[in-house]
């Protein structure tokens, strides 16, 4: 009967882990709003239109700059709609522009998608509204 218990709580966990599709994720999105203010009473402020930034995700999950290279200080694993979903890359180019800045340690974002609307929580950072383009 332990034994029992033992492989049904192994597979439980491992079936917290998810990998492969990020279709929901892949493509350009672009930051409309940053949250700021305590967490009863956060509100969203929309960013001005001289600073727009974009964030992109390829078909595999990994965070990439403009030019498709890899971005710098990227978490291993995203928690999407509240499922945990690992990065196994199959390829990852250096990015040049990573080798003179010191990254803190992110072990995952959390992102919630709906449509073409994503909230990200990056590590120790508020949160940040994007839209698909």
């Amino acid at each position: 009967m332990l034994l029992v218990l033992l492989a049904w709580s192994c597979k439980k966990s491992e079936d917290l882990l998810y990998s492969g599709n990020f279709s929901n994720l892949q493509g350009k999105w672009e930051l409309v709003a940053t949250e700021s203010g305590a967490l009863s009473g956060a509100s969203w402020y929309p960013v001005s239109s001289g600073q727009v930034q974009f964030i992109y995700f390829r078909s595999d999950g990994v965070l990439t700059d403009s030019a498709g290279l890899p971005a710098c200080c990227s978490p291993k694993a995203y928690i999407i709609n509240n499922k945990l979903f690992d990065l196994n890359p199959d390829f990852l180019p250096d990015n040049p522009a990573c080798k003179s800045i010191k990254c803190a340690i992110c072990q995952y974002y959390d992102i919630q998608i709906s449509g073409n609307e994503m909230i990200v929580t990056p590590c120790n950072e508020g949160r940040k509204k994007y839209v698909r383009r």
